[in-house]
């Protein structure tokens, strides 16, 4: 921890370098990782003792004991580990021409809270499984632009995907799902819009041979673990799936860090 400088030396006593004082005091919660780290250490290290069991089978890993409030860990470490891609959203898309836009799968709204904060006129609904739906309206109960969005609970694949939207968000999700699933949300969400709508995917896209960037070969690993027949996908699959499902893709751009954006129109 010193060598690393996370750590250090002040006399004989040891105490926070200056990334853990920024990041893991918990002084300042825009900045705050220590939720991703718990994730880390309670549920992603675990899951990789099983790699060659999954390998093998092509089933999810399996810890040696259960995880207790798995769900709470899960979607509060993926937040914190997403926070610095959602801010980057805000930047890199203009918002000002949408009226409503329709977050699946969207957590617990950390990648909408940054856009409605910068477009307060911009109405939301946040999709979501029923249980991450309850932890959803807790967290936006407490935030002043919480009131813009409506929480919606289900299962995007099979229940009914909410309308009247221009505007379509699917943030770091498709890698939990195969490519069969993948296509069939796809197809989904062009039923519920008209043509000129838009869709942004920001997501840890990778190349044509799927060996870059490099950090993204190792989250298909982590990926793999978790449901056991997904993986990272490239920006060529995506576009093909997305083509084949009514929209037509606009561009691909960096974000931030192993994180970019696809952004695809209803045709």
């Amino acid at each position: 921890m010193l060598a690393l400088g996370v750590l250090k030396l002040e006399g004989d006593k040891v105490c926070n370098g200056r990334s853990a004082q920024a990041r893991l005091a918990g002084k300042n919660p825009h900045d705050d990782v220590r939720a991703g780290m718990r994730l880390c250490d309670q549920v992603t290290l675990p899951l990789w003792e099983q790699f060659e069991t999954s390998i093998r089978t092509g089933r999810p890993a399996q810890t040696t004991k259960p995880i207790a409030d798995f769900g709470r860990i899960f979607t509060e470490g993926v937040d914190a580990f997403t926070r610095p891609a959602a801010d980057a959203l805000m930047a890199a898309y203009d918002f000002s021409a949408h009226r409503r836009v329709l977050d699946l799968a969207g957590g617990t709204g950390s990648y909408l809270l940054p856009i409605l904060r910068r477009h307060p006129s911009l109405k939301a609904t946040l999709f979501e499984l029923p249980h991450v739906a309850e932890m959803a309206k807790r967290r936006l109960s407490g935030d002043p632009h919480g009131s813009q969005v409506q929480v919606v609970d289900g299962d995007a694949l099979f229940d009914p995907i909410p309308p009247d939207h221009d505007l379509m968000l699917l943030a770091n999700t498709i890698h939990l799902l195969s490519p069969d699933k993948v296509q069939r949300l796809f197809q989904r969400m062009r039923s519920v819009v008209g043509p000129g709508a838009r869709l942004l995917i920001p997501e840890h896209w990778m190349d044509a041979t799927h060996t870059s960037p490099m950090i993204n070969t190792l989250f298909a690993g982590t990926f793999l673990l978790l449901s056991g027949d997904t993986s990272t996908y490239s920006v060529e699959e995506a576009t093909g799936w997305l083509a084949a499902a009514g929209w037509k893709t606009l561009e691909h751009r960096p974000l931030f860090g192993a994180i970019s954006l696809l952004v695809a129109e209803a045709t």
